[in-house]
């Protein structure tokens, strides 16, 4: 056998190995792109089904949530476990565990503090009700009284203006700063600092109150009431 010949024989079995490799190579990147995409059927068939339930009873949606959750924390911890990933798959992994991670804590805020209004109806649940006088010791975020039988949910942005009954959109008044706070007689800062009179509102960190709304109390509100 000739050099020439060995050399043809060697070159044969490198460009072989290289094709089954580029081949192997062409079939996983086809199976990760197949979960991928089996995925995102699931999350778009998850969405359609939870479009379907907006004039349903809340409960029947936190069913939903809670079995979509159950799912996300099986694929999250199937995820974490996987070996021997190459840099590229190791990659898509860590952004698809962010993915999942979002939204696992998505979920449990919508369960744990009960944000589950239908759209076509002016709902506060109890739920939502309780988790603001626990948060808020039964205290008025505006002048500081502690009584829970005159505490109220209050819409930062109406609800006949589009505001949704969520904890972002609600805050925790007496009756009377309700109705002052509906008639425009004060309003809020971005800050959290009050128009109307000095001082801050009563604000708990897992509060998190939308920016959106407070300008719509400002510049609706607040503003026809000076006017």
């Amino acid at each position: 056998m000739t050099l020439e010949t060995i050399f043809v024989t060697q070159l044969t079995s490198i460009i072989g190995f290289i094709v089954v490799l580029f081949v192997l190579y062409r079939v996983l990147v086809a199976a990760k792109n197949a979960t991928i995409e089996s995925l995102k059927q699931q999350v778009n068939l998850q969405e359609q089904k939870l479009s379907g339930y907006e004039n349903q009873q809340p409960d029947i949606l936190l069913q939903v949530l809670q079995r979509r959750t159950e799912a996300l924390e099986k694929e999250l911890e199937e995820r974490v476990g996987i070996q021997n990933q190459s840099p590229e798959e190791h990659k898509d992994s860590i952004e698809r565990v962010k993915v999942i991670e979002e939204e696992l804590k998505s979920n449990e805020l919508v369960m744990e503090r009960g944000l589950v209004v239908t759209r076509n109806a002016r709902r506060i649940t109890a739920h939502t009700r309780q988790y603001l006088l626990k948060m808020y010791n039964d205290t008025c975020q505006f002048c500081g009284l502690q009584d829970s039988q005159v505490m109220e949910m209050a819409h930062i942005k109406s609800f006949s203006s589009g505001g949704e009954s969520s904890i972002r959109n609600m805050l925790l008044l007496c009756s009377n700063d309700h109705r002052l706070f509906d008639k425009g007689k004060w309003s809020i800062n971005d800050d959290m600092s009050l128009l109307g009179k000095s001082g801050q509102l009563i604000i708990s960190p897992k509060h998190d109150i939308s920016k959106d709304s407070l300008k719509w109390h400002r510049e609706t509100v607040l503003n026809s009431s000076v006017t």
